[in-house]
């Protein structure tokens, strides 16, 4: 990595943590069953961090009918993102001066944060922000793993949300440019097992835990894009939201496609640069 992309990280999630991490606000609960049940390797919530918050807000509105409600005020607001009245993630404020890019950050359950933070460093990775303790979301460390993925580890307060396929976050994926490390680190990081999709057209693989299937990794398809983990937003009819969100000023990164998942799959990058993939849940693919 290059050392100017490498300060640009820094300060996009140095943005991210010190515009959101206000001690003045009482953040959103990752579950609000409050049964104090986790499922380690689950993702739990998804923030965007945005240089234009309002913007963001705009574009997501448009294309998904999502709401927002605003926590704190000035440069450490956060948007607290709702579907259907469900709090489902946030936005944070990324200043202009520290970037122009946009990029969604999934938090990752695990058992202990700092354990979690260590086995990163040991291995490779770098910490972004140490283990904290956020009023209302929980114990919370963000990392970047060995191969560049950014993540945020988390222990919530409340307990992790039911392990369902029927959510707005309907999968995250992680696109890898060093499969056989990145397979050897979750593994380590967290209790999965691995099954490789056979009938996938190309090398896949998903992580389970619990007898459910949490997450999937695959050969990144981006060119000289760093190592990511993609979060993907459930749609019920792919080509009508494709097109809202090019008209609301997305790129498509790829169009919906018979010869990729028969069609339900699409790949967007929003205005601000975040991508995410959207897809039609339909159980035979």
């Amino acid at each position: 990595m290059k050392p100017k992309t490498k300060i640009l990280l820094f300060l996009i999630f140095t943005g991210l943590f010190f515009s959101s991490c206000d001690e003045s606000i009482t953040y959103p609960s990752i579950s609000t069953t409050n049964t104090n049940v986790h499922h380690p390797g689950q993702f739990v919530w998804h923030d965007l961090v945005s240089p234009n918050p309002k913007a963001s807000m705009e574009f997501y509105k448009n294309v998904f009918g999502w709401t927002f409600t605003t926590l704190g005020s000035d440069d450490s607001s956060y948007h607290v993102i709702y579907s259907n009245s469900k709090a489902i993630g946030g936005i944070s404020r990324l200043a202009p001066e520290n970037g122009t890019v946009g990029e969604w950050i999934g938090s990752i359950s695990v058992a202990n944060v700092s354990d979690a933070v260590e086995y990163n460093k040991n291995n490779g990775g770098k910490t972004i922000f140490k283990a904290m303790s956020i009023k209302g979301r929980g114990k919370t460390a963000l990392v970047q793993d060995p191969q560049g993925a950014i993540v945020s580890f988390i222990h919530s307060e409340s307990g992790d949300p039911k392990v369902e396929i029927n959510q707005t976050w309907l999968w995250n994926e992680l696109w890898t440019n060093d499969m056989e490390a990145s397979l050897k680190y979750y593994k380590g990081l967290i209790p999965y097992q691995v099954n490789k999709v056979e009938q996938a057209k190309d090398t896949y693989y998903t992580f389970n835990n619990g007898g459910k299937k949490l997450s999937g990794i695959m050969a990144n398809p981006v060119d000289k894009m760093r190592t990511s983990w993609i979060p993907y937003v459930k749609v019920h009819n792919i080509n009508t939201i494709v097109e809202k969100a090019r008209n609301a000023g997305a790129s498509i990164l790829s169009e919906p496609s018979d010869d990729i998942r028969n069609g339900t799959l699409a790949v967007i990058q929003d205005p601000i640069g975040a991508k995410l993939a959207l897809q039609v849940l339909n159980t035979s693919n």
